[in-house]
């Protein structure tokens, strides 16, 4: 490692780096570098380093103002070739694979830069009515990873179909360079954020850092403040990795190609993580005489828009976490994104489509946004204009604010709020598939598939794939009640009300038949009407009232209470505890080892899988076993067989018989289903003699 302190120059920087041996590392010290030249990085295998953007701080003067801290590679628009070489077979879009002519000269690591001129077709089959130059757009950077004959395979896949006419040349590159760890300042007077001119011509399309004919760089830690022009530009490169960069403002902020935090000019196969940029003229701009492709690009936070400036750009990934303007702001800055679709002048059409560009938090502006969500949950506030706001598979919450606006639901629970103007909300389902009902205070609660639910307000109408409805005409919609982290008790009105328990063990009241939803747990039936409820897989409560009742607990672990009136409990999966109390009730356990109460009155108790137990069987009473679902023709076959097992010693047990067990109030009996499954029953409260007695407690 060789040290440097900051009273090196940058003319002895270069003298180091030029004669620096192949895999060596420079490291800047602390304190503050003086930059009155560029230094430029045009070798391999070597790294330039300070001790971090908060320690070691490089400030511009004099020439290297105009022509940048660093410049890695060659100069951007002035590649060097070395070598031409012509296609034997065309070569598709994602290929591995380049069959030559000749390959001779060719080995691993060589570079070659691919293009293919515009032609009135091509440029016609990508919408270009007004650019039509003859800057190629169809161009890739790859890396020969070997040479077998003619045939040569690649490290990274061709970036476009190239027909036999495309120029095929060796690039030379700088490799494996690694350069970061320092905060570059350009000592100039900052301007104003909101002011789009150009204040010097020597700063015309400066950039602070470059890269132009590189291969595996890495750039890191890295932070502009207040660049003369451009930040960073990445020209003609491939496999650049980057890392934590920002850039903090710029003087020139006019046309012309000025003021781009991060430029990027045919760049392929590259990761960039990390990104800031504020108060310049772009946060990532896609320059328009070139076409990037298979780039995946985080901005941590901005407060500019992304800007696809035009060309035949593809595959790129963009994903921004944070893109937030000032109300001031926002009335005189670009979208949030721009693609030029339509083409202009300065550009040829980039495909809207072709690209993916997500957001996470975003504060727009007063212009029309596309606002796309990623998948994590997203805040979007689009302010005004006609904006289009699409969801993501997480949680979202979208206000389109002012403006005639168009929102795409997703998964996910989200909040949508159009806002003032005429807005649309679009599903994709038809209209069926989804159930419409309002909340406590009128907003639109729409439930989706798999549980989850948009809470909805200032939308005029719903899109569906069968049509529109306009939200004025949804009247007497059912409701849905929100619980808090609380235990809730949440009356309820209709079988069709919604209840979203939240955190707490809530308790649904109900005067009608209702079924729980998938996060309830316990319902209360109240009224004097003969009304049903219906629970869940989960542990469920079951409180019916002083009518006749049907209650089904479904899976889970059940607890049923059901009071007064003949009524009907069915515990379904789990083990369940089933109290009919007062009433002449019937008992089903399920499946599962469940406890069987009838409480007064005459009950029947269901013979059901697993081992049930009733704890108050009385004969007295009149209460009773149904044998339905045992493998028995009727009650005395039944019968017959319970007297035979009890005179055996209880040892008679196959697929037609019973085992009896008594001892003192407590008998068990073990029959076979109609499957050859055992069913068990324990009746406390019951001695043999008086079942051996009796007729009347089978059916």
């Amino acid at each position: 490692m060789i040290t440097v302190s900051a009273s090196t120059s940058a003319a002895e920087l270069q003298t180091i780096i030029d004669s620096a041996p192949a895999g060596e590392t420079i490291l800047m010290g602390a304190g503050t570098f003086e930059f009155n030249e560029t230094v430029v990085i045009n070798r391999d295998d070597i790294t330039v380093m300070g001790t971090g953007s908060g320690a070691t701080t490089i400030e511009l003067t004099g020439n290297a103002r105009a022509g940048g801290a660093f410049q890695v590679g060659g100069v951007i628009d002035v590649p060097s070739y070395s070598g031409e070489f012509a296609l034997d077979e065309p070569a598709a879009e994602g290929s591995m694979y380049l069959h030559l002519a000749d390959a001779s000269g060719l080995a691993a690591g060589d570079h070659l830069w691919i293009e293919l001129e515009n032609t009135p077709e091509y440029l016609d089959s990508i919408g270009d009515t007004e650019w039509r130059e003859d800057k190629p757009l169809r161009t890739s950077m790859v890396e020969v990873a070997s040479v077998n004959g003619n045939t040569v395979r690649l490290t990274n896949g061709l970036a476009f179909d190239f027909s036999t006419i495309a120029s095929v040349q060796k690039i030379e590159v700088a490799e494996n360079v690694k350069l970061g760890g320092f905060t570059i300042e350009s000592g100039l007077a900052e301007q104003d954020p909101g002011s789009f001119t150009n204040v010097s011509e020597a700063f015309d399309r400066s950039n602070v850092i470059s890269l132009s004919g590189t291969s595996h760089t890495k750039l890191f830690d890295i932070a502009i403040d207040n660049a003369p022009s451009n930040g960073f530009t990445f020209a003609q490169s491939i496999f650049l990795e980057a890392s934590n960069l920002s850039v903090d403002g710029a003087v020139n902020k006019g046309d012309g190609g000025n003021g781009y935090a991060f430029q990027l000019k045919a760049l392929y196969d590259s990761q960039l993580v990390g990104l800031e940029a504020f108060d310049t003229r772009h946060a990532v701009l896609f320059a328009s005489w070139t076409s990037e492709a298979n780039n995946t690009i985080q901005v941590r936070e901005t407060n500019r828009d992304i800007n696809f400036h035009g060309g035949d750009d593809h595959d790129n990934i963009v994903m921004v976490l944070s893109s937030e303007r000032t109300d001031l702001e926002a009335t005189y800055l670009s979208p949030t994104l721009f693609v030029n679709d339509e083409g202009t002048s300065y550009g040829a059409p980039t495909n809207p489509h072709a690209n993916t560009v997500t957001f996470d938090v975003v504060k727009g502006t007063n212009k029309s946004e596309l606002l796309v969500a990623n998948d994590s949950g997203v805040e979007f506030h689009a302010r005004a204009g006609a904006d289009i706001l699409v969801g993501g598979n997480g949680s979202d919450r979208l206000y389109a604010e002012k403006g005639d606006d168009l929102v795409f639901a997703s998964k996910g629970n989200d909040v949508i709020d159009g806002g003032l103007g005429t807005d649309v909300l679009a599903y994709a389902g038809d209209r069926d598939d989804y159930t419409l009902t309002r909340d406590l205070s009128g907003r639109f609660v729409v439930h989706k598939a798999g549980g989850s639910y948009d809470i909805v307000g200032g939308v005029e109408a719903f899109r569906f794939a069968d049509g529109t409805v306009a939200t004025s005409t949804l009247t007497d919609l059912p409701t849905t009640y929100f619980g808090s982290d609380d235990a809730d008790r949440i009356v309820v009105s209709s079988v069709h009300d919604v209840v979203l328990s939240g955190g707490g063990y809530d308790r649904i009241v109900a005067s009608t038949s209702y079924v729980l939803g998938d996060e309830n747990e316990a319902l209360e039936l109240v009224g004097d009407r003969a009304v049903n409820g219906f629970g869940n897989a989960s542990n469920n409560s079951f409180t019916g009232n002083d009518a006749d009742n049907e209650l089904f607990g479904f899976g889970g672990d059940d607890r049923f209470f059901a009071r007064g009136g003949n009524d009907y409990l069915s515990g379904g999966d789990g083990s369940d505890d089933l109290y009919g109390q007062a009433g002449n009730d019937r008992l089903f356990g399920g499946s599962g080892d469940d406890l069987l109460n009838g409480g007064s009155g005459s009950d029947t108790f269901v013979f059901s899988a697993g081992r049930d137990t009733v704890e108050d069987f009385s004969l007295r009473s009149g209460d009773r076993l149904d044998t339905g679902l045992t493998s028995f023709a009727s009650p005395e076959a039944f019968l017959a067989a319970f007297r035979e097992a009890a005179a055996s010693g209880g040892d008679s047990f196959d697929t037609l018989g019973i085992d009896v067990d008594g001892s003192g109030y407590h008998v068990e009996i073990r029959v076979a289903d109609t499957h050859g499954d055992p069913l068990v029953m324990g009746l406390n409260g019951a001695t043999l003699e008086s079942l051996l007695a009796s007729s009347d407690w089978i059916v």
